[in-house]
Parts: structure tokens; C-alpha cells; sequence
């Protein structure tokens, strides 16, 4: 959650700074000596706080992915979780290149200017994120996990129509933080699911294949959309983005939304 609020401070003091990328740098070379300096201090407890480590047999990296995804493949649910993670990433880790691709080149879309504009939509995605987060009560947590990812995929492809049509910012900043909102609901429950679901002495190893999945749709995402976007045109890669969030609607819908979910 702080590395998602600290992007949003970061886009802020960039466009205060009037992209002087060199201030940047010097503040960003400050903040790691401070956090250097907070860690020499603080390094007895740190060290008192650490468990103690028991050591096990080791095991190669590749058997133990193998061993890892052996293990999920027979959790029906939490392995279809990795699976819509995958494919998730892959449109929302692309948002915000296409984003700033969009404004540069339309300007009806523009609030003040390109810098703050490019800022205050890239925001609310993280406000929307750390919104859905902390809000923990109504109707949305009784939600199951795969109406969450349709709901946000839905508001995602949204988007994608919204800046197609870029006639309305403010509509895009809505849609942005829905959008952020309800990814903000799903974060929380994979982990409170993979917590409850897996044993103690496989929970590092899951967590840690989770978040790589979630990183290689990254690079793939950039990749297929931004290279659309640049070799055919910004609209057709947002029609691309919002048709491919509308199949995999499609695909949970028949095939992933009546999984059961565990109860915890």
C-alpha cells in the first residue's frame, strides 16, 4: 500500500517541480540515505526481532517452482486465481502507458495541463486501490472473488471505451478509481485465501510464485498493447485492451464463477 501512495506523491512532486527530473533524483538519493540511516539505527532490534532460522534440506529453484505448481494444480480454485492473475496483470499493468500515450496526444482530455493531468488519473487508480483496501464493510466484501474480478475487468474495459471516445476526462477519473477501488477488494482476499487454504511450509513458496505471475503479465501487457499503440494507432490498441477485458468476462463468467470459493 505505501509503494502504491508514494507513486501518486511522486507523479504530484514531479509536476510541482516542473519535471525537473534532476530535483527528482536528488529527493529520491535522499529518501534511500534516510532509509539507510533509520535501518543503522534500528539494526540490534531489527536483528533481536528475527526468528531463527531452521535450516532444511535445499531444494533447486526450478524443483521447487515445479513441486510449488504440483501442489496448486490439485487447489482448483487458487490455481484458476493464478491463472485470471496472470491475464489481469497483463491489461492493468499496461493502464498507464497507455494513459500517458492518450494524453499526449489528445488534449481534450486534458486537465490544466499534461503533467497533471497524466498525475491526477495515474492517482486515482492508487486512491481507488487503497480506498477499496481499507473500506472493509458493505455489501462489496460479501462479494465472491470472481464477481470481484469481473467487476473490475468490466470498469477496466470501461476505460478503455472512455478514452476511445476521449470527450471526458472527468469520466475516465471515475472509472479509473472505481476500477482501482475494486481492485483494491481483491488484493486482500487472495492473500487472506492463500493464508487460510495453504500450509505454513508452503505459504512462501505460493506467495512467491503469486507475485511472479502477477509480474510476467506485466512485460507481456506493455508489450502487446503499447506495441499496438504504436505501430497501428492509440485507439485501436484501447479497442484491443477493452475487448480483451470483455472475453475474459466472458470466460469467468462461464467457466470460473460458480468455483467455490474458501470460506474463512
Amino acid at each position: 500500500m505505501a509503494q502504491v501512495v508514494f507513486q501518486g506523491i511522486g507523479s504530484v512532486i514531479i509536476v510541482m517541480l516542473h519535471h525537473n527530473y534532476m530535483v527528482v533524483g536528488l529527493i529520491n538519493a535522499l529518501t534511500f540515505l534516510l532509509s539507510a540511516l533509520l535501518v543503522k539505527y534500528r539494526f540490534g532490534v531489527l536483528c533481536v526481532a528475527e526468528p531463527q532460522m531452521v535450516e532444511r534440506k535445499q531444494v533447486s529453484m526450478i524443483r521447487s517452482l515445479g513441486l510449488t505448481l504440483r501442489y496448486l494444480y490439485r487447489n482448483n480454485f487458487l490455481f484458476s486465481v493464478i491463472i485470471l492473475t496472470f491475464f489481469i496483470n497483463v491489461f492493468g499493468a499496461s493502464m498507464s502507458g497507455l494513459i500517458n500515450v492518450t494524453l499526449l496526444s489528445v488534449k481534450t482530455m486534458w486537465l490544466v495541463n499534461y503533467g497533471i493531468s497524466v498525475a491526477i488519473m495515474n492517482m486515482m487508480i492508487s486512491i481507488g486501490m487503497i480506498t477499496g483496501s481499507l473500506v472493509t464493510n458493505g455489501i462489496v466484501r460479501k462479494l465472491p472473488l470472481m464477481y470481484l474480478f469481473a467487476i473490475s475487468l468490466s470498469f477496466s474495459g470501461l476505460c478503455g471505451i472512455s478514452f476511445i471516445w476521449h470527450e471526458s476526462a472527468y469520466l475516465s477519473i471515475v472509472l479509473l478509481f472505481v476500477m482501482g477501488y475494486f481492485i483494491g477488494k481483491i488484493n486482500p482476499r487472495i492473500s487472506a485465501i492463500v493464508l487460510q487454504s495453504i500450509p505454513e511450509k508452503r505459504l512462501a513458496a505460493v506467495d512467491g510464485l503469486l507475485n511472479m505471475v502477477s509480474m510476467l503479465g506485466a512485460p507481456v501487457g506493455q508489450l502487446l498493447f503499447l506495441g499496438i499503440a504504436n505501430v497501428v494507432g492509440i485507439a485501436y490498441s484501447w479497442f484491443a485492451f477493452s475487448i480483451g477485458c470483455f472475453f475474459l468476462i466472458v470466460i469467468i463468467v462461464l467457466k470460473f464463477i460458480k468455483m467455490d470459493e474458501p470460506m474463512f
